[in-house]
């Protein structure tokens, strides 16, 4: 390999690598975006079911209209959370997609390169290429949280529906 060849796969590798950072830093910027929306319909939801719950023991809500309005909030609750979190985690498979793009380039240029034969023949075999199960990476964690949240403050919105019948 040329000087002006490994300097050019140098450039490369370094590139790969800021590719990766880049798609990993949009996947933790979605989650905390993900994260900021639920807690503001949580916080919504719980305040509008509070003056529900407020207005019936207070008798100054009839009770088809606590109910109804009960049963509404619920609805759009769900369907707001549900399309939230099922669109962010859409969002964060395809930055994975491009992460594992870069990724493969990445450990490419250091084969290339040669990096890893001295760490090879110490019998060490660097983080970027030992087994992994795919299935257990931080991407997956991250869309296990969203959803685990997002049922959260669904079963928030259910239990306080419930509180709400209850009343009657």
């Amino acid at each position: 390999m040329t000087l002006a060849s490994e300097d050019i796969h140098k450039l490369n590798k370094r590139e790969a690598f800021d590719g990766m950072r880049a798609y990993h830093q949009s996947e933790i910027f979605h989650k905390k975006d993900c994260i900021d929306i639920l807690k503001s319909i949580l916080t919504s939801t719980l305040a509008v079911y509070g003056g529900i719950i407020g207005l019936a023991l207070s008798e100054k809500i009839q009770q088809r209209a606590a109910l109804s309005t009960a049963f509404i909030i619920l609805f759009f609750t769900m369907t707001a959370v549900l399309g939230v979190v099922w669109s962010t985690n859409k969002k964060i498979d395809q930055d994975n997609k491009r992460y594992g793009k870069y990724q493969d380039e990445y450990k490419l240029e250091r084969l290339i390169l040669r990096l890893e034969e001295d760490m090879w023949e110490r019998s060490y075999i660097s983080a970027w290429f030992e087994l992994k199960n795919p299935n257990k990476s931080g991407y997956h964690y991250t869309k296990v949280i969203l959803r685990c949240f997002g049922w959260l403050v669904i079963g928030s919105a259910c239990i306080a529906t419930m509180l709400v019948w209850s009343l009657f």
